[in-house]
């Protein structure tokens, strides 16, 4: 007798990692040409401020890194300006218009 079930495809942690990572890497190459592309491998991305900051150099600005169990999203901006985040969608990745 056939089995018309489809087959599970099983998605271990490091798939999810790695589409979650991939997720916030394009959320991130939005701002690409406002900002500089620090680190862009495959397991962490960030961007920079073109200008620099008072003490000569850029400012970090936002990162994601795949972490061993993780994926860490870094954006500093909201800790120095928390009412940014007002303006963030419930999901939390693209700014409201």
């Amino acid at each position: 007798m056939a089995n018309n079930q489809p087959a599970k495809v099983e998605t271990t942690k490091e798939d999810s990692r790695s589409a979650i990572f991939t997720a916030l890497r394009e959320v991130l190459r939005i701002y690409q040409d406002d900002f500089v592309v620090k680190t862009d491998k495959p397991n962490h991305c960030s961007l920079e401020t073109r200008s620099p900051s008072l003490n000569g150099r850029r400012m970090f600005f936002a990162a994601a890194k795949v972490k061993k169990n993780y994926v860490s999203y870094y954006l500093p901006p909201l800790y120095m300006f928390p009412e940014l985040a007002n303006r963030l969608s419930p999901e939390g990745l693209y700014p409201v218009e």
